[in-house]
């Protein structure tokens, strides 16, 4: 394989890495425009492009091999010194957290911010000072989920790909959690293009483009803008 060498100005301050949500390959002109004005010029955004299918079994590990070898890249490269931030959207975010799970890499790490954060997810940081979600309440993808979600991931990506008996176990569970496979199910069709969610809301709850400025504020100073007299 050959390593993943991402472009990257170390003469920059301030590195971000942005690790996309399913079916997205690029870093979204909301934060990239909210970088510019909070940090400036001293500042660099990073794709760390991946799989980013609904194929989470599958997406998500190479996602996580793909921002451990950018972080391995940098460590190796980062002579100047530039302070590195990780931010993520869905299941970009899921990506990170397993990441900073990793004190190998987390200690790497000045701060990371999650936005859709799936329920789904094995980590959530709600007490940690360097890790900060921004999830709308009525955002489905993000509910909590009791069960474990690495297992039922595990349950759909076989069951699409056309094993019987993972369908039957897959059934089982969603006799038993019902409401909590309509959420996951959902986080699977949420960026199914022909698909519009949900037609009955105004705005799609998993859009996070107004989160954006409150994101990279929290990165680059600890704040909240909307928490600001």
């Amino acid at each position: 394989m050959v390593p993943y060498t991402p472009k990257i100005n170390f003469k920059k301050k301030h590195i971000i890495l942005w690790v996309p949500g399913t079916n997205d390959h690029a870093i979204p002109a909301k934060f990239i425009e909210a970088v510019k004005q909070m940090f400036g010029d001293d500042a660099e955004v990073v794709m760390v492009d991946y799989m980013a299918t609904q194929e989470y079994a599958i997406s998500r590990p190479q996602g996580v091999l793909t921002l451990k070898a950018a972080l391995d890249y940098i460590r190796a490269h980062n002579t100047g010194g530039s302070k590195i931030y990780l931010a993520g959207l869905s299941q970009g975010a899921m990506v990170i957290s397993d990441i900073i799970t990793m004190p190998a890499y987390s200690n790497m790490v000045e701060r990371s911010v999650f936005m859709g954060h799936p329920g789904l997810s094995t980590n959530h940081f709600k007490h940690d000072s360097k890790v900060k979600e921004f999830n709308n309440p009525l955002d489905i993808v993000t509910f909590d989920w009791a069960e474990d979600g690495d297992m039922f991931i595990q349950k759909i990506t076989k069951f699409l790909r056309g094993d019987i008996l993972a369908g039957v176990s897959l059934l089982g569970t969603i006799v038993h959690h019902p409401l909590e496979s309509l959420w996951a199910g959902l986080l699977y069709l949420h960026r199914v293009p022909f698909l519009h969610f949900p037609k009955f809301l105004e705005t799609d709850p998993h859009d996070y483009t107004a989160s954006m400025d409150d994101a990279v504020s929290w990165l680059r100073l600890g704040i909240n803008l909307t928490l600001k007299s």
